[in-house]
């Protein structure tokens, strides 16, 4: 329903910290003490962006929150992109690779769609200041959705539709959900307890969560396995700056211009959807748990593992959020699970190219006695060694005749290097999975 960042740590949660904590130490105030109160503000802000791990979204609020309060304490105009950017570079400087974790992204480009579409897209002027400030709601969640749902479906492929109802309702109620708890711990830490309070927060907390279940259960509430690329990602950013002018100008060329960028954007899309990736695919990921080869077959991924049967949801589960972009562009609809054989050595043929899993001590014992799932075993291409043998690894290679040894990513580190020197003095060709997947594609583009 969009309310992620209404629950994840961020601005709205560090503004409601500020107001009360300025609340608090109003009294200050009275005794013509503001200074001390923007400082000790200050200090519990820095002092909670400290606990919460020094995350980007709530660095990003409180320096911005710190340049308020001292703006205002000096009595100096205030500039928010200003703060925004001062935010920014503060945290890349500590930290250079911030710019590419999804939260540095997503705080950011929310907050900055804020300041320059959030006004402008609210129909009331100011001087008409309740109906301004209740149509602040939407326009703010929908400024905020302008700079991010491209975003968020590039990295999560989905689009919320129902963001606009659930954003209203989360934005009025998690400031008093909030406030009320921040006061029911208050009150606790000195032996005071608040029943009629805490009934209060329960029930506004209740209505939140029952409201999103509801929005969520509605048709279409959501568009999921949505595939957006990186030049699409691009064409909607593109598409943003004729529509900012037009906002700001009111300029029909700029209205126009902003036309022509959505048509360019959607009929790419649709493109680029037909667009797909055809070919032999077929890749070892590393793992320290299991070794699985998945082998992509039109619509279908096969994946013949080491892993139990009893793992295989479990392992279906993991594959399908992590390799979510790579099942769209390839149209996968289908997950087929095999455990690999342990008694005898079974090989897997994929454009041309033989595979086999080494698990067991056992499968060397079968070879010996001439025991094989076909005669094309007798000479792999390639053998993936992994966790649960035990044999002589040098043997293996001998009887197997495969082109190259991969050592699998789940063998014991003591184990892995004895095989790997022990296949090196043998003069056999070895690969070490431990610091990179292996990957084989034959690709051709249809």
């Amino acid at each position: 329903t969009g309310l992620s960042h209404l629950l994840a740590l961020s601005g709205l949660h560090v503004a409601i910290i500020a107001g009360v904590i300025t609340v608090i130490l109003f009294p200050l105030v009275l005794l013509r003490l503001r200074w001390l109160r923007t400082l000790m503000a200050i200090i519990f802000l820095w002092g909670f962006a400290v606990m919460t791990g020094l995350t980007p979204s709530v660095v990003r609020s409180v320096v911005m929150a710190t340049i308020f309060f001292i703006t205002y304490s000096i009595q100096r105009q205030r500039s928010p992109l200003n703060s925004l950017c001062v935010a920014a570079l503060l945290i890349l400087v500590f930290s250079p690779s911030s710019i590419y974790e999804v939260g540095f992204q997503l705080s950011f480009l929310a907050v900055a769609s804020i300041l320059l579409f959030a006004e402008k897209l609210n129909p009331f002027p100011r001087r008409k200041s309740l109906l301004y400030g209740f149509a602040a709601y939407p326009s703010v969640t929908l400024a905020a959705m302008l700079g991010t749902a491209v975003v968020s479906a590039f990295y999560f492929n989905i689009v919320p539709l129902t963001f606009l109802p659930a954003n209203f309702i989360g934005a009025l109620l998690l400031p008093p959900i909030l406030a009320g708890s921040v006061i029911l711990l208050a009150l606790n830490a000195f032996g005071f307890h608040c029943g009629f309070l805490a009934v209060c927060v329960d029930r506004m907390f209740d209505i939140l969560y029952s409201s999103a279940g509801w929005l969520n259960s509605l048709p279409m509430a959501s568009l999921t396995d949505v595939y957006v690329s990186g030049f699409i990602l691009f064409a909607c950013f593109l598409t943003l700056i004729p529509f900012a002018l037009w906002l700001y100008k009111k300029r029909m060329v700029y209205m126009l211009a902003t036309l022509v960028c959505m048509i360019f954007t959607v009929s790419t899309s649709v493109l680029a959807d037909s667009d797909y990736i055809d070919g032999a695919e077929m890749f070892i990921p590393r793992s320290r748990q299991h070794t699985s080869l998945l082998i992509r077959d039109a619509s279908k991924l096969h994946i013949i593992t080491s892993a139990p049967q009893r793992m295989h949801e479990e392992l279906r589960d993991d594959y399908t959020v992590r390799y979510r972009r790579y099942l769209l562009t390839r149209k996968i609809d289908s997950l087929q699970f095999r455990t690999a054989s342990s008694n005898m050595v079974d090989a897997v043929e994929v454009d041309g190219r033989r595979f086999a899993l080494i698990c067991s001590s056992r499968q060397l014992s079968a070879l010996e006695r001439g025991l094989t799932a076909d005669s094309s075993c007798r000479h792999l291409d390639y053998a993936v060694v992994c966790n649960g043998f035990r044999g002589d690894v040098v043997r293996l290679a001998e009887l197997l005749r495969a082109d190259s040894i991969l050592l699998s990513a789940d063998l014991n580190s003591r184990l892995h290097s004895r095989y790997h020197e022990a296949l090196t003095e043998g003069n056999f060709n070895v690969r070490s999975l431990k610091n990179s997947p292996f990957v084989m594609q034959t690709e051709s583009q249809n």
